[in-house]
């Protein structure tokens, strides 16, 4: 490693919400978390757990990643209970030690999650799919449907519910213009996700939002949303319904106490992404598949890196020179 003289100028470059559409595709997004999990799966990638600060009444949330095939490491850091704008990612080059960049805003961590969603939906969403189901709402929504769009280009409907119907009738308006495909406001769940081929729970809901009943043979369940004893969006049906199981963080779920499936039979067919993603695509038509997205820590980094990257490329940003 060539060493570098006192005082040498170095540049970083700082990244914001409102740049990441002209430097960061959801399509690039979805390849860095492939890179990732092929890290994980060769065990060169560090993942740890989020880590909880308390300080007074507030406290800071940090998660860490470093890739050795990347050559990046970093973290993403923010404060309970703060905006989500206040959100940090940080990126270094792992070999120089330079401070790649640094990305403000909550903007990178959905679509981190749009893009673990997305390697989930090229493996385990119907591969002939053309309608999907939303039942919940939000930025996770959006990301979630972009990055479905992206692993299956097929995609020619979307049915929306949502409890406020005026922010159901509003979602659905948008994410029509943004999708270029009919996304349709409906007014009850289970009419929302009958003869859907992919449906996609993103709730904060504490009852299941979901039965197993309602969904039709052959279909993918994508839940974003709590899956705890006493506060689960959906409930054991589904997980019986489910032939397959599938999970980015599963050893997560493991260690807590409070998960669903904790201690039960069901929890050891739970399934590492990773692992699913290195073998050949060979999902049978009429397989019930469900995947339950923790976050997995570090995946942030990787997406911050490609964004970064490109981002040089295109002049896109603010250059932040500094002394080494």
């Amino acid at each position: 490693m060539r060493s570098e003289p006192m005082g040498s100028r170095r540049m970083a470059i700082l990244l914001t919400d409102k740049d990441l559409p002209r430097c960061l595709s959801m399509a690039e997004a979805i390849d860095a978390v492939e890179r990732a999990l092929a890290e994980r799966r060769a065990g060169t990638a560090v993942s740890h757990p989020r880590s909880h600060w308390p300080v007074g009444s507030s406290g800071f949330t940090v998660t860490p990643g470093g890739f050795q095939s990347m050559d990046v490491l970093g973290m993403r850091v923010y404060l309970r209970r703060a905006t989500a704008n206040d959100q940090l990612t940080v990126v270094w080059e792992l070999n120089s030690r330079r401070l790649e960049g640094l990305i403000v805003g909550s903007g990178i961590g959905a679509i981190r999650t749009g893009a673990i969603g997305g390697v989930a939906y090229k493996r385990l969403a119907p591969v002939e799919m053309t309608s999907a189901a939303v039942v919940g709402g939000g930025y996770q929504s959006r990301t979630q449907l972009l990055a479905l769009q992206v692993a299956r280009p097929k995609l020619e409907s979307v049915a929306l519910y949502r409890r406020d119907p005026d922010h159901r009738r509003l979602a659905a308006e948008q994410l029509s213009k943004e999708l270029a495909i009919p996304v349709t406001p409906v007014n009850r769940a289970v009419d929302a996700v009958r003869s859907a081929d992919t449906v996609i729970l993103a709730t904060d809901s504490s009852t299941p939002a979901l039965q197993a009943d309602w969904l039709k043979r052959g279909a993918h369940v994508s839940s974003l949303g709590p899956k705890y004893r006493g506060r689960s969006e959906i409930g054991p049906d589904l997980f019986e319904w489910a032939e397959q199981i599938v999970c980015d963080f599963p050893e997560e779920y493991r260690r807590d106490e409070d998960f669903l499936l904790h201690g039960l039979p069901r929890e050891n067919d739970i399934q590492d992404l990773a692992k699913v993603v290195e073998g050949p695509i060979d999902r049978p038509s009429g397989r019930n598949t469900l995947f339950l997205s923790h976050g997995l820590a570090g995946t942030e980094v990787s997406v911050a890196h490609r964004a970064l990257t490109n981002a040089k490329k295109r002049g896109v940003g603010t250059l932040i020179p500094y002394e080494s």
